[in-house]
């Protein structure tokens, strides 16, 4: 009798176990990915609704809210210079420390693969950095230091011109990210981007308005009559 029912407990492979049991762990999955996806578009809700802000404090608010849905321990855009070319950290965000910081830099003598992957405009999604050719050669300097195993980047595009990098860094081993984590990343550098365009026209529209004062204050200074006058 007990060698009967041990027979009975021995567990079968997945291909004879019942078809409600392997349902089961569908629907399971299944749910999890519409709560991930509902909070992503939760997120970018907030991002869209964001009122008016200057850049770098929308942009630790942005950073903010996609550490938090994503859960990854940091979240950064880097920002692209040249001569030499280099990308400036602008804003960090540590998720467990709940702290912002910037300034890093890194070039791209360097990192020749990595800033060659960020030119084609694709995704970098790295589960494992440290063997991932497009960021393998950060492991000594950069990963091995700061305990990054996954990496999850981003290029910004600003008038078809490369002009930063979202990063998603985890700590700890490698981390596969799913297709919708991916997405949802695409759609904070697509937030970033129109970010960086409204701000450039409102500077644009500050300075005219300022150059507009000024000169009205001259004309109105002026103790001779004054025409303003178009030539060819």
């Amino acid at each position: 009798m007990a060698g009967s029912r041990a027979a009975r407990r021995v567990r079968r492979p997945p291909s004879e176990r019942p078809e409600s049991a392997r349902a089961g762990g569908t629907h399971a999955a299944l749910a999890e990915v519409v709560q991930r996806v509902l909070r992503q578009e939760a997120a970018l809700y907030r991002i869209a609704s964001l009122g008016y802000q200057p850049f770098p404090l929308r942009l630790r608010e942005i950073t903010r809210l996609d550490a938090t849905t994503l859960d990854v321990a940091r979240v950064s855009f880097w920002s692209l210079k040249t001569s030499p070319e280099a990308i400036r950290c602008e804003e960090l965000y540590r998720l467990r420390e709940d702290r912002h910081e910037s300034g890093s830099v890194l070039t791209a003598r360097e990192f020749p693969r990595y800033f060659k992957a960020l030119k084609t405009g694709q995704p970098i999604a790295a589960d494992d950095a440290h063997n991932d050719p497009r960021t393998s050669e950060f492991t000594e300097a950069y990963l091995r230091p700061t305990g990054i195993g996954a990496m999850l980047d981003v290029p910004v595009f600003l008038g078809g011109t490369l002009h930063g990098v979202v990063c998603h860094e985890h700590l700890g081993p490698a981390r596969s990210w799913t297709r919708d984590e991916q997405l949802f990343a695409m759609s904070v550098g697509q937030s970033i981007a129109l970010s960086i365009e409204a701000d450039r026209r409102d500077q644009t529209e500050r300075a005219l308005r300022d150059s507009e004062h000024r000169f009205k204050a001259i004309l109105q200074a002026s103790p001779l009559p004054m025409v303003v006058s178009t030539v060819e």
